[in-house]
């Protein structure tokens, strides 16, 4: 068993599945260029190839390769083979699927009918402001200083990273910060919640997951489409699907690889860090943008380096990289030792996960009664608020703090 610090983990995942999304859309820029130039036919192909391949993968995956391990635990150590969502999943797998298919929509009409989507495509890092409002309710606890600086440094920097020459277009715009962000937005959030969910004592897999979320945006992307476009260009999908079956094959199995590390990443930290870490893309979709450029100058068209505008794409990485910094150092997790008089055990559970940063409790016997796991942005700030919150608690007579150092966890 490979074990790595749990904060080494977090950030390895986010910030691979970004550079993996990176080279998912220098790929679709390759096929929608050179193989199918219908934004529409090649949209719906890549949901009917996207779904035949996940359902090949999941099954493979769940091939075993010894008495207790199936192949998929290599990908995540939760998997555990096939599981088709009931109850409280189920209703996560369609609100995700309701985003994913709200999210894609807006992204295929923007880039068919908007004069100039690369001018607004850069709105689209906004989300994560969104996803901050969002770890509100998933994280009961408001975000730090540190924490909103370092993430909206992030955004600023991809923003301008991607920053173009073109003009700005009010609907395009409209439906970017609209439709697209908020169908992205129910999507993560969706996707977080099922992710916290526990089945036999392991959280829901990233593997399912993602698999299930594609199936139910599949179902009802392809159910809206037809409203949308004519049936023959349905038809014409379906052909090209198969006469290009391999290069989009080849996109979905990359593509699947960054969603399985993002929503990884979702099990281990806030859904707003973890989007911002994922805007490194923007960051390593220049180079590969200008290696391709330079191989293939007929379809990928070279970046604007020169001048003003190479002078904003270079503060642009460099507020990327502080931003990540920051949030990588920021970081304080803590173990909180306490002793409680005899008392109803309830009421105190219940007082103890009202503090802001309590992320877990224990109930333990021993020396001590109960254990919590505290999570904040700030040593300061989480020790002084955790220790006013727990002096007023009635039923606690001793208590001490455990500040961890290192943790790790399962690769």
């Amino acid at each position: 068993m490979t074990l790595l610090r749990r904060k080494y983990l977090f950030y390895s995942l986010s910030l691979a599945s970004g550079i993996l999304a990176a080279f998912v859309v220098a790929i679709d820029v390759w096929i929608n260029t050179t193989a199918i130039h219908d934004p529409h036919i090649f949209g719906v192909s890549l949901f009917i190839v996207g779904v035949i391949v996940h359902i090949i993968l999941l099954i493979a995956l769940n091939t075993k390769i010894g008495k207790d391990m199936v192949l998929g635990e290599f990908l995540d150590p939760s998997f555990r083979g096939i599981i088709i969502p009931r109850g409280k999943l189920l209703k996560y797998m369609i609100i995700a699927g309701v985003g994913n298919a709200i999210s894609s929509m807006s992204y295929f009409f923007i880039i068919s009918e908007v004069p100039d989507p690369s001018a607004i495509m850069p709105f689209t890092n906004l989300v994560t402001a969104y996803l901050v409002i969002g770890d509100l309710v998933t994280e009961k606890e408001k975000p730090s200083v540190v924490e909103i600086h370092s993430i909206f440094m992030i955004i600023f920097g991809a923003f301008l990273v991607t920053l173009s020459k073109g003009t700005i277009d009010p609907l395009g715009l409209l439906l970017v910060l609209g439709p697209m962000n908020m169908g992205t937005f129910i999507y993560i959030y969706a996707q977080k919640r099922a992710r916290m969910i526990k089945i036999d004592e392991y959280h829901f897999d990233s593997i399912n997951l993602r698999v299930w979320s594609l199936i139910f945006t599949a179902i009802l992307f392809t159910t809206i489409m037809p409203f949308m476009i004519p049936l023959g260009q349905i038809v014409n999908a379906c052909y090209v699907a198969i006469t290009y079956f391999p290069l989009l094959a080849f996109d979905m199995i990359v593509t699947f690889l960054s969603y399985v590390l993002y929503i990884r990443a979702l099990g281990l930290g806030k859904m707003s860090v973890v989007n911002a870490l994922y805007s490194i893309s923007v960051v390593v979709g220049l180079p590969i943008t200008i290696i391709l450029a330079s191989l293939f100058p007929g379809v990928f068209l070279f970046p604007e380096l020169t001048g003003v505008f190479g002078v904003i794409k270079v503060i642009g990485i460099i507020f990327v990289f502080l931003g990540m910094i920051a949030l990588s150092l920021s970081e304080v997790t803590a173990y909180v030792f306490i002793k409680a008089k005899p008392r109803e055990t309830q009421e105190l559970i219940r007082n103890l996960l009202k503090i802001k940063g309590v992320e877990y409790i224990s109930v333990t016997a021993g020396r001590y009664d109960y254990i919590l796991r505290v999570k904040l942005r700030s040593l300061g700030k989480a020790y002084d608020n955790i220790v006013r919150e727990l002096s007023r608690i009635d039923g606690i007579s001793d208590f001490i703090w455990v500040s961890v150092l290192k943790e790790w966890e399962r690769i």
